[in-house]
């Protein structure tokens, strides 16, 4: 039973260690709230309609040089209202974590402290904080917790 369970442990350690391994260069995308129609509300959410067409959430990560990558999303959430998250700025890669880089003067003026997980399946957002949510996101939204599956790229 111990040799299972140190095995078990080995392997997500040994794939978060190669998780940054794998490229991460790219565009990832994933089906988004639809805002053809909206309601003002969840009160609302009656007036929700399928989409005309399919709108997607973005992830783009391109590398610039060494350890430091351009990163630029912008997803949809619904909390109360829907509403949107964008931002786009260089993060530096640092133990499979996309950080605000240092050399982000607006991003690091504004207090944007938000880090992206990158493991072997998703991108993981957080900003415990609200240190970004603030000033890239609608009332309410926030990217604390956001995902972006790995395999949805290009």
């Amino acid at each position: 039973m111990r040799s299972l369970v140190f095995f078990l442990i080995f392997q997500i350690v040994l794939a978060d260690a190669i998780a940054a391994d794998v490229p991460i260069t790219g565009t990832y995308k994933k089906e988004a709230w639809c805002f053809d129609q909206r309601g003002y509300g969840a009160d609302q959410s009656d007036k929700w309609r399928p989409c005309k067409k399919k709108e997607y959430d973005t992830l783009t990560i391109r590398r610039k040089s060494g350890d430091l990558y351009e990163v630029d999303f912008s997803f949809t959430q619904f909390a109360t209202t829907a509403g949107t998250c964008d931002l786009s700025g260089l993060f530096r890669l640092e133990n499979n974590t996309l950080l605000v880089s240092e050399s982000d003067k607006e991003l690091k003026e504004e207090g944007c402290a938000m880090q992206i997980q990158i493991t072997p399946k998703e991108f993981k957002f957080s900003d415990p904080a609200n240190s970004c949510s603030a000033r890239h996101c609608g009332r309410n939204q926030n990217i604390n917790g956001e995902v972006f599956p790995r395999n949805a790229s290009r």
